[in-house]
């Protein structure tokens, strides 16, 4: 998919499907984008919440763009997490808090 200059943006654990065989495939492109060859997404950060990268949702790095390749890979990770754990690294009722955990607070496996 990054090879093809895709970014999904919405890498979750509900968007994760198995075939017969075991094999993952990513399905639900609603909100994919084509990037660049310089790999800056410098639209408005899309997806689920709990699977967004700190740099995509950084209040302070408004308007400077981010990588869209290491925003899904963070978000693979997250949904690995996900996986091994049942349970997102950060849980929140408040979004703004959820942001502020994502930013700054350290998880543990």
């Amino acid at each position: 998919m990054h090879n093809n200059n895709i970014i999904h943006r919405d890498i979750k654990p509900q968007n994760v499907l198995f075939d017969k065989d075991g094999n993952a495939k990513l399905t639900d492109f609603g909100v994919s984008a084509f990037i660049t060859p310089d790999n800056d997404l410098q639209t408005k950060s899309e997806g689920t919440y709990f699977f967004m990268s700190p740099d995509s949702i950084d209040k302070n790095g408004v308007g400077k763009g981010f990588s869209g390749k290491a925003a899904d890979v963070w978000a693979l990770g997250v949904t690995f997490y996900a996986f091994t754990f049942y349970q997102v690294p950060w849980v929140s009722e408040n979004i703004m808090e959820a942001f502020e955990m994502i930013e700054k607070k350290p998880y543990f496996l």
